[in-house]
């Protein structure tokens, strides 16, 4: 969430500045991915219930701790964060 807010990507709204209150950062990690990225911690989970179109792929980015074994993660974004 940090690095797409940073570089000025459109639709990741955060509202919240990363403290998993809003879910205006919700993506989709990329199937080739899901594998690769923790699970969502039950904090996210409940929050997610408040996003738009949430499938199982649905992750809040500011909970996605990036690390080396990320470099290159794919996320798609839904249609709408609102």
């Amino acid at each position: 969430m940090e690095a797409a807010v940073t570089s000025g990507m459109p639709g990741i709204l955060a509202d919240c500045g990363g403290a998993c209150a809003c879910a205006t950062c919700h993506a989709y990690v990329d199937t080739d991915w899901i594998g690769r990225v923790p699970p969502p911690a039950a904090d996210e989970q409940d929050m997610l219930e408040c996003a738009i179109d949430v499938s199982e792929a649905s992750r809040l980015t500011c909970q996605i701790v990036m690390s080396e074994a990320l470099d290159g993660l794919v996320v798609h974004l839904p249609r709408s964060q609102t």
